[in-house]
């Protein structure tokens, strides 16, 4: 297993613990804002899934033997003869396109539920702020490991996950605010929830069109 495999494995298994966190918190809270950053780090959970089989992938696709590759490639162009207008590149690069793509659809998922949603009081949100503020911590921590791994290693996708670790980290804060405006009116939390929505809709856009 490679150092980017590895880095991939550790967040798969960071995004399962906080989201599985996020989602008691929210179902203990009422926190439709909260139950918005919990989606949102579900979604991190299959990015980085993503990542870890598209780093496999192309490991398998640089193992193959330079003499064999050209036969590969021919074989691809026989297949499949006419010009295309579009080449996502390789396996990661293509994760990259994915993950972008998570991001816009969580975010329109979140729109949706805080739209639907009926204002509903949060509970207490003063213990819940201090449990997200720690959670928010180990995004951070994982955004720096991933960044600084997919850096070392030239790694697009796991770069792009690290970038995804790092607008999970932002959410929770927003999530912290929230929760603590919460004591004041219940407005607050759907007002962070759409404000987390349009954030994570502004980074999806922006690694999508990064990686095309």
């Amino acid at each position: 297993m490679t150092k980017q495999e590895k880095a991939a494995v550790v967040s798969i298994a960071t995004n399962f613990l906080l989201t599985l966190a996020k989602f008691i918190l929210a179902s203990v809270t009422a926190s439709i804002a909260l139950l918005a950053e919990a989606y949102h780090s579900f979604a991190d959970i299959l990015s980085s899934t993503m990542v870890l089989l598209a780093l496999r992938a192309d490991r398998r696709d640089n193992s193959t033997p330079l003499k064999v590759r050209p036969k590969i490639e021919e074989e691809k162009t026989a297949a499949n003869p006419r010009p295309r207008f579009f080449t996502p590149g390789n396996w990661e690069n293509k994760v990259a396109m994915g993950i972008g793509v998570l991001l816009i659809a969580a975010a329109i998922n979140i729109f949706g539920k805080a739209s639907r949603s009926e204002t509903i009081s949060v509970r207490y949100p003063l213990i819940a702020a201090i449990i997200v503020s720690f959670l928010a911590l180990c995004s951070y921590f994982l955004y720096r490991f991933e960044v600084s791994v997919g850096k070392d290693t030239n790694s697009t996708a796991l770069i792009a996950d690290g970038r995804h670790a790092q607008t999970d980290m932002l959410a929770s804060v927003l999530v912290v605010i929230a929760l603590v405006a919460a004591r004041l009116g219940p407005g607050f939390d759907r007002i962070a929830a759409g404000i987390i929505a349009s954030y994570i809709l502004v980074n999806g856009v922006h690694i999508l069109t990064q990686a095309i």
